[in-house]
């Protein structure tokens, strides 16, 4: 033979495969992304086992010398996606490249924007499911996350659970995360705004009872509101530091004393606890970390603005938000995709239908391929039945 076949045996220890960390589900795989590249494409090679898979492998990093994967399906993929992809990894141009987060920075369209514009996910079933949208899948070496574009505002309220239970469960609960959302972000504000501005807004009930809960307070509801989401933040990120058993002691235990002695020293009231209570739990439902932190990032200029022109401050705060929102995009995509195609947006946003009814594929990405499954003809259903035969 004139030819020979080099095969790279080299190898080191690594950590296995284990569960996910921060994307938990009951149901559907248990398996997660390690540091290894070689180990993760594997693993997403088992997902997918399409001989049109691509792994393009790249190096990044004029000293660490960082290997880096582009993922995509030929034949689905949008190659102008693939094309822009290299083309912003490409213009990398540092010394060393160690964490995905720095990857993410240099890629996205608008840095100065709060919102994340790169889907990150540890689940490989994830990473699969992505590329058979036809989605462009970015994995670097030595950290157990993917790197997911383009993204869009929806899919940060979609989990995996979404598609392991029934339709309808999936709809209730993508639409509790987006009341999460908004009770996160505006909560605090609206508070502030009706105390302040719009009692007249109350039944007298309770304005009376608003009233007798800050009898003793002497401080102005902002401060007060202000101290009790300072002292939130401070106790969640003292469990998140913690070792795991002591954090989640240290989390319980310090909200509750915090909030008791606040009380008692007349330094916050009961109702103040309540809404900042509901406001900080509401940003943990969000499935993603990263949209949990920019929520809680936006609870404080809204209330500014609710301190300074009360509800009409907070309207115009959420005007500005849209705004930005649609001038977002992610890889050149509209970030508010496909929320203003009125068939698409209700097929797998906020609302999930039926899997058999989810013949083509996201219209927004333009996919090679539109359609991922036939239409199926449900013969065991009469009313599909019915249907034929009229047809």
């Amino acid at each position: 033979m004139t030819k020979a076949i080099v095969v790279d045996t080299k190898s080191w220890e690594h950590r296995g495969v284990g569960e996910p960390k921060t994307e938990v589900a009951v149901r559907g795989p248990h398996e997660a992304l390690t540091e290894t590249i070689r180990v993760n494409t594997a693993l997403i090679r088992r997902k997918l086992r399409s001989p049109h898979l691509r792994l393009d492998m790249l190096t990044i990093g004029r000293r660490s010398h960082t290997d880096v994967a582009v993922a995509w399906i030929e034949g689905i993929t949008n190659p102008q996606y693939v094309e822009e992809v290299h083309k912003r990894l490409a213009a990398i141009d540092v010394d060393i490249v160690m964490i995905e987060g720095l990857v993410e920075e240099y890629i996205e369209d608008q840095p100065y924007s709060p919102f994340p514009q790169v889907q990150i996910t540890e689940r490989p079933d994830r990473v699969a499911a992505a590329l058979a949208e036809g989605r462009v899948a970015i994995i670097v070496d030595g950290n157990p996350m993917a790197l997911l574009v383009p993204a869009n505002f929806s899919t940060y309220f979609q989990t995996t659970e979404d598609y392991t239970e029934r339709w309808m469960f999936a709809t209730l609960l993508r639409i509790l995360r987006l009341f999460a959302i908004i009770t996160s972000a505006l909560l605090p504000a609206f508070y502030i705004a009706i105390t302040n501005y719009h009692q007249e807004m109350l039944p007298t009930q309770l304005a009376l009872a608003f009233a007798q809960a800050r009898e003793n307070v002497p401080l102005p509801a902002i401060i007060e509101a202000l101290i009790m989401i300072l002292s939130l933040e401070l106790v969640r990120e003292a469990g998140l530091r913690m070792p795991s058993p002591v954090g989640s002691t240290v989390g319980v235990v310090g909200a509750l004393l915090l909030g008791e002695a606040a009380v008692s020293a007349n330094l916050a009231s009961p109702i103040l606890i309540i809404v900042i209570a509901l406001s900080g739990l509401s940003s943990f439902i969000l499935p993603q970390y990263s949209q949990g932190l920019v929520i809680r990032f936006f609870v404080y200029p809204f209330l500014f603005m609710a301190v300074g022109w009360g509800l009409f401050g907070i309207v115009a705060g959420v005007m500005a938000l849209v705004i930005h929102l649609t001038n977002l995009t992610s890889l050149n995509v509209p970030y508010l995709e496909p929320l203003w195609r009125p068939v698409e947006a209700f097929r797998d946003t906020f609302v999930r239908v039926p899997m058999w009814l989810m013949v083509k594929r996201p219209h927004f990405l333009r996919p090679r391929d539109s359609v991922r499954q036939r239409r199926i003809i449900r013969t065991w259903s009469p009313e599909e039945e019915q249907g034929g035969e009229e047809s």
